[in-house]
């Protein structure tokens, strides 16, 4: 395992090579873990981590050899004060990346708000339906 979720998450990742795989902790059987995603090469995790701490909320483990590229914080923001001009392209990307997770997340909460809507929805038909029976 390369990282482990709820750990400080201090610099961004690039996976140079090789591909990574995204899990979390499930909470309901913590011996299964629920697959969030992989990631490949050429592309950045934790991304985050440039604008803030934080807390890491996946495990992250090698699907093959990996190469990976840590990117620390302080020289980074070094580059983009220095660089200005040069780190437009990369910012974009890191942005992207971040609206990417969220339009993931917020279809995820759809998804699972809609199935709660559901199963409420099946609920008191079911509870209807027994009230049916009941009555005389």
């Amino acid at each position: 395992m390369f990282y482990k979720g709820r750990r400080s998450g201090k610099r961004p990742v690039c996976v140079s090579s090789g591909s990574l795989m995204f899990t979390k902790e499930n909470p309901e059987d913590h011996l299964d873990a629920i697959y969030m995603g992989t990631v490949n090469e050429k592309k950045v995790f934790g991304e985050s981590a440039i604008l803030e701490g934080g807390v890491r909320t996946a495990n992250v483990l090698c699907c093959s050899d990996t190469t990976l590229l840590e990117i620390k914080r302080a020289p980074f923001k070094q580059f983009l004060l220095n660089y200005a001009s040069k780190a437009q392209p990369l910012l974009r990307y890191l942005i992207n990346q971040l609206i990417d997770k969220l339009d993931h997340t917020n279809n995820e909460l759809t998804l699972a708000r809609n199935t709660l809507y559901e199963i409420q929805r099946q609920e008191v038909e079911q509870a209807q339906f027994e009230v049916q029976l009941d009555t005389p």
